[in-house]
């Protein structure tokens, strides 16, 4: 079993996931009692990089859990490729979630240059972003209406789907790879994919682990789960 490696996101996407999570933490803190403290109901679930995955990052507005997936506009046109749209409504679906897209416009400098007649030429190693929209800027990716996670969240209780007990699980293992001083390689939340981490040991092996959310001890047994 190899360790996948994960492609190194651009430039751009590191830019507008950047901004998509300072916009919704401002977004958290406008919506409290004081305008400063994130308000209660709010809490992140996933902000690390995770490959593969069908989202960039995960919060939560009391019972209702919003992925979301940065989404770039170029020209006009979403770079989101078929297969993304696919994949993460899918895991909404499955999941009880709400598929949410931050929709982030980029815009390239303008240059002249004597070798082009002094005609403007686009440098697109050069660019600034910007939301689509203010506020929230998080679009539904079902139907291409607006979200407030403010209206959406309410006290009742939800059971949690497959996907938050496994990234509940992964983050106690992580916490307790952390705490024995073994070196975190890389981790996955997709319950179809294992293993879930990847570590380093003391001795410098590379090791990994199978992560289950068990409520029976009858499935406390690793055969069950690498066959």
């Amino acid at each position: 079993m190899n360790m996948i490696d994960r492609p190194q996101p651009s430039q751009k996407l590191i830019q507008a996931r950047d901004l998509a999570g300072r916009t919704i933490e401002t977004m958290m803190r406008e919506n409290s009692p004081d305008g400063k403290s994130s308000p209660k109901g709010f809490r992140w679930i996933k902000t690390d990089w995770t490959y593969p995955s069908f989202e960039h990052f995960t919060f939560a507005y009391k019972n209702q859990v919003f992925p979301v997936f940065v989404e770039l506009i170029e020209n006009g046109q979403s770079v989101m490729l078929a297969n993304e749209r696919e994949r993460f409504i899918d895991a909404a679906s499955k999941n009880n979630l709400i598929p949410c897209t931050f929709r982030v416009e980029l815009y390239y400098k303008t240059v002249s240059s004597w070798k082009f007649w002094l005609e403007p030429q686009i440098d697109k190693t050069q660019f600034s972003i910007r939301p689509v929209s203010s506020g929230w800027n998080l679009w539904d990716l079902r139907t291409g209406k607006s979200v407030d996670p403010t209206l959406m969240g309410d006290d009742s209780c939800v059971e949690m789907s497959e996907w938050e007990k496994l990234d509940f699980c992964i983050q106690t293992v992580k916490n307790y790879l952390k705490k024995e001083n073994y070196k975190l390689l890389s981790y996955c939340s997709l319950p179809e994919i294992d293993p879930q981490v990847w570590f380093e040991d003391h001795n410098g092996y590379i090791c990994w682990c199978i992560v289950r959310f068990l409520t029976n001890i009858e499935d406390d047994d690793y055969h069950k789960w690498v066959g």
